[in-house]
């Protein structure tokens, strides 16, 4: 059996999952917060006006509207972030983010962008570094994040 079109991509889930335990209990010791919520906060903080629907935030993240809502709640409860509601429809509502949230996630990505720098360093010279994010970016490109 030829599986050198599985295996890599059994090695970026791999990868992926290792990224996600690693620096999720980092930046949850650091600030509070996992990787997975930094990553929602920085698409809500880098969107149009500085809010997404909740189905924006579904596709950006490849997940459904009710693991959206899941996910929020607790960042809600902690004030990082805030429900914004649509002036013309009032069942459509948007996420925000608070003063507090934002003040966090300026130190969260700073960790972020160490945790990276630290992690990759560690495997992968410049030059395998480089070739690794235009593989990646290639990958996206070809399947947008829009996953819904």
């Amino acid at each position: 059996m030829d599986n050198s079109y599985s295996l890599p991509i059994l090695h970026t889930l791999r990868a992926s999952a290792l990224i996600d335990e690693r620096f999720t209990a980092a930046l949850s010791a650091l600030h509070g917060v996992s990787l997975r919520e930094v990553m929602l906060m920085l698409y809500v903080k880098n969107a149009p006006g500085s809010k997404l629907s909740r189905i924006e935030l579904a596709k950006k993240l490849c997940i459904s509207p009710s693991t959206v809502t899941r996910a929020t709640k607790p960042l809600e409860k902690i004030g990082l972030v805030e429900r914004k509601s649509n002036t013309r429809d009032a069942r459509y509502s948007y996420v925000g983010l608070t003063t507090s949230g934002n003040r966090l996630l300026k130190y969260a990505e700073k960790s972020l962008d160490q945790l990276s720098q630290d992690f990759l360093s560690a495997t992968l010279s410049e030059q395998d570094r480089i070739r690794y994010s235009k593989i990646l970016r290639s990958l996206v490109t070809e399947f947008p994040g829009d996953c819904l």
